[in-house]
């Protein structure tokens, strides 16, 4: 994943604030015609793109107003910790609806990261969306540091985790005490079945069987707010992802063996308001 996103640095200095347009639309007509009504987009925001993605997708929000709600999150995907990065969140935060943060890139300053996006949304008054453990590591553990910082600065209810694939490599005592921690942070989690089926296996570690996605159900257990999202569509990461809400359902479905389908219909429906601020 990082080596990608490296080599997605090159192309996105080809971006043209037209084609970036174009594309967005072409996602928000997917989403409209799924009769979604609101949802949240990652944009970047770094050295190589500048403003030029948060500027074409405050354009596409407002096209697409009456027929969606689109709410922007900041993604800084050359992480937070360069000056030059720095310049360009802080520019851009006070113009989107959510700041995200991307601790592993800045690894091993992972706890300085989350300090500093926390600290700017404390500030603006903004709301969290956090990526995180997705490299389905047993050694990675930064959904407990997620969640210890949350709570440290009083964000509870605030903060969405996205992903917590490597969750799932722990054994279940550990996720069992994860999933409090989550819990007392009043975090939602965020699940995009189909971009982390997709990750490494690193076969040379030792790690519980499991597939490389969060472990719903015993989040669930522990009262969790699960939800549904979806992950790159038709990019350079998952080029055959066409953004099917329904397909990343199914993919849910078959990947953590879960059948409950009125809880189901909740992940794919009102959990997703509800981490989006529609209470």
């Amino acid at each position: 994943m990082e080596v990608k996103w490296d080599l997605w640095k090159k192309v996105k200095e080809g971006y043209t604030h037209e084609n970036l347009a174009e594309r967005m639309s072409l996602s928000a007509e997917n989403m409209i015609n799924q009769n979604v009504k609101v949802c949240r987009t990652n944009i970047d925001v770094d050295n190589t793109v500048g403003m030029k993605c948060i500027e074409a997708a405050l354009k596409v929000k407002d096209k697409y107003a009456d027929k969606i709600d689109i709410q922007i999150c900041s993604q800084v995907l050359e992480g937070a910790m360069d000056e030059g990065a720095r310049k360009w969140i802080e520019k851009a935060a006070p113009m989107v609806d959510v700041l995200g943060g991307l601790p592993s890139r800045d690894r091993p300053h992972q706890e300085e990261h989350l300090d500093y996006i926390f600290s700017m949304a404390k500030d603006l008054g903004k709301t969290v969306d956090v990526h995180i453990d997705q490299n389905n590591d047993p050694d990675e553990k930064d959904t407990e540091l997620l969640a210890k910082t949350v709570i440290k600065h009083g964000m509870q209810g605030k903060v969405n985790a996205v992903h917590c694939c490597s969750l799932a490599a722990h054994p279940d005592d550990y996720i069992k005490e994860v999933a409090k921690l989550i819990k007392e942070a009043d975090m939602s989690v965020i699940i995009c079945p189909r971009a982390m089926i997709d990750n490494q296996q690193p076969r040379h570690k030792t790690a519980p069987v499991h597939n490389s996605i969060a472990p719903v159900p015993q989040l669930l257990e522990e009262g969790i707010n699960v939800c549904l999202g979806v992950d790159n569509v038709y990019d350079y990461f998952c080029p055959f992802i066409d953004g099917n809400v329904f397909t990343e359902l199914i993919f849910l479905i078959e990947t953590c063996r879960y059948y409950e389908v009125e809880e189901l219909v909740n992940i794919a429906t009102v959990n997703g308001r509800k981490a989006l601020g529609y209470n």
